[in-house]
């Protein structure tokens, strides 16, 4: 019944693409039921800037299906449901920008914006900066996911609308009235098989994984003669940070990772250069959190 949907996109223009697809379709009783993720080949360059802030590389979205060729697959998922987004006003305009592109009918099913509403559900939330998505799972407790994926956000918006639902009686009003004008989406031909991004690891990262890490970082000579970590991003406690590798003998350098650093500390508002540098020489890539962690069973 509902189609929470998410993408990521070129840029934050009005003729914006998808270079990403997130979907989470939950029944009437708001239970999880399927999902779907993809890239997307927008047929054009993306700003360097709305890939470094979705953790994105060109050469991965022109490997990757067009909308088109994913779109009878989406058309299946989304066709008679309520459309759920976290600012409709972009996301719609997303999708509308790309039924435009293949010449369909641009029509579509009524939608339920979770941003929007949360200025009335939560009057102490009316500022934009306080309605936004990693903010309100925040504030409300809600499971987290890594932000600017576009699966990892459908979640989030999921979870924040089942939590809405049932506190917000115009939302409920919303969908008794505007219930027959569900859209059924044309499907033509057969879907391509939808390409996901290469995860990186961000976040949550097990004891285990820290563990095997820490093994392979004592026992690499390379990296403990360099005695060092790289930093893409801002963190939030960067001196303490600093304090903590020094308390191992390491130091925290402004650099692209090589073969000899030991880790990458990936802050917020990173770029994608010095993320895809450490890919190409297998070197971890953490959180602020996760690196702590570490520290500590190295000092061990």
């Amino acid at each position: 019944m509902f189609a929470v949907i998410d993408f990521e996109t070129t840029d934050v223009t009005d003729s914006r693409r998808a270079t990403e697809v997130g979907i989470v379709i939950l029944d009437a009783n708001l239970k999880e039921v399927a999902v779907y993720e993809s890239l997307v080949n927008p047929e054009r360059k993306a700003f360097r800037g709305s890939l470094g802030h979705s953790l994105l590389v060109q050469s991965e979205l022109d490997a990757a299906p067009t909308f088109a060729q994913l779109w009878p697959a989406i058309a299946e998922l989304i066709s008679g449901k309520f459309l759920v987004m976290h600012n409709e006003d972009f996301d719609k305009g997303v999708l509308l920008n790309e039924l435009d592109a293949m010449g369909l009918n641009s029509k579509v099913s009524p939608s339920l914006c979770t941003m929007k509403a949360a200025g009335r559900v939560f009057p102490e939330r009316r500022a934009k900066g306080e309605r936004e998505l990693s903010t309100l799972i925040e504030f409300l407790g809600l499971p987290a996911g890594t932000a600017h994926q576009a699966l990892a956000d459908a979640k989030m918006t999921a979870e924040l609308f089942r939590h809405m639902f049932s506190l917000d009686r115009e939302m409920q009003r919303t969908v008794q009235v505007l219930a027959d004008d569900l859209v059924e989406y044309e499907v033509i031909g057969k879907a391509f098989e939808p390409v996901t991004r290469k995860r990186i690891s961000v976040g949550g990262l097990s004891d285990e994984e820290l563990r095997k890490m820490a093994e392979e970082i004592e026992g690499n000579t390379k990296v403990l003669l360099a005695s060092h970590a790289c930093r893409t991003g801002s963190l939030a406690d960067q001196p303490a940070f600093e304090e903590a590798l020094a308390s191992i003998g390491f130091t925290l350098e402004d650099k692209e990772t090589t073969a000899s650093t030991a880790f990458l500390v990936h802050g917020s508002k990173a770029g994608v250069r010095k993320v895809n540098k450490a890919k190409d020489y297998g070197r971890p890539v953490l959180s602020e959190d996760d690196a702590l962690r570490l520290i500590n069973i190295l000092k061990v």
